[in-house]
């Protein structure tokens, strides 16, 4: 067995982000299991989009992780509540 196929995962998965309840940023972590274009969208509880983190941006595979620090996509501060985040391989 390859290395690199013992440290790749078998599946994609989207984990929490840490920390929850965040202030100022938090870190959203996820595994892809092949490299490839990958987009991680945040939407608030009305489903709008608040910010993009990833647009089909080539991502490898394993373990990734963004940070979000709570701005919208003008770069202005959103309001306390739920958020929900997308991620599309």
């Amino acid at each position: 067995m390859v290395a690199d196929e013992i440290s790749r995962p078998r599946l994609t998965k989207l984990r929490g982000n840490y920390p929850n309840p965040f202030n100022p940023q938090t870190w959203i972590e996820f595994s892809l299991s092949e490299n490839g274009p990958a987009s991680l969208h945040i939407y608030d509880e009305r489903g709008r989009l608040v910010r993009t983190l990833a647009d089909e941006s080539f991502l490898d595979s394993g373990t990734q992780r963004l940070v979000w620090d709570g701005r919208d996509g003008s770069g202005r501060e959103v309001a306390s509540g739920a958020y929900h985040y997308v991620l599309k391989t």
